[in-house]
């Protein structure tokens, strides 16, 4: 997988495994930000876990099993995005994403997951995408709803975060439907 240029300042792109000591110093300059929404948190304590994660993800990347990237900033590795498995079958996916609390509330996301979504429907030919998060999780729910995702549904105790059950929340688009949104946002300007 190659390069996804998002702008002047953002791309996201496949790890290795040199990754692996800036990501741990990043996850764990956030570790209170991200384990209120994320479940993987505590289980990453070392940067041997973060080695075996991007080891993993290169060869489920090469499998066509899931996608898993660095979010950069100017270079600087500030979050990830990628794909749950990808079923072939029905060409659907969930995608995820997280990003340092530093960057947060400034659009990266929002950009960084309209890019990856233009290469998922138009390169790999998918044609359904959720993101689920918890309804309480505004800054990351805001996301699809900017994006013309629809709402769903909801799913109670889907979730296991830090020892409590949470519900999530699922919003997902259609290739057609992204196509049409991305028309009628460029209209707009």
């Amino acid at each position: 997988m190659n390069i996804l240029y998002v702008s002047d300042d953002i791309e996201i792109r496949p790890l290795n495994e040199s990754h692996a000591t800036e990501l741990f110093g990043l996850i764990n300059d956030n570790r209170e930000y991200l384990r209120e929404w994320l479940t993987w948190v505590d289980a990453t304590t070392t940067e041997d876990d973060i080695r075996g994660n991007i080891i993993k993800a290169a060869n489920n990347i090469n499998d066509r099993v899931s996608i898993d990237l660095g979010i950069f900033f100017g270079n600087k590795l500030i979050g990830k995005i990628g794909t749950h498995q990808i079923v072939w079958e029905t060409k659907r996916t969930n995608i995820g994403y997280w990003i340092s609390q530093g960057y947060s509330g400034r659009g990266i996301v929002t950009q960084s997951v309209s890019a990856f979504l233009d290469y998922l429907f138009d390169q790999l030919g998918l044609n359904h995408i959720t993101i689920r998060m918890q309804p309480e999780n505004r800054g990351s729910r805001n996301i699809p709803l900017r994006l013309g995702f629809m709402r769903e549904g909801l799913i109670r105790d889907e979730a296991l975060v830090n020892g409590e059950y949470k519900d999530l929340e699922y919003f997902g688009i259609k290739a057609q439907e992204w196509h049409a949104h991305k028309k009628q946002v460029s209209e707009t300007r």
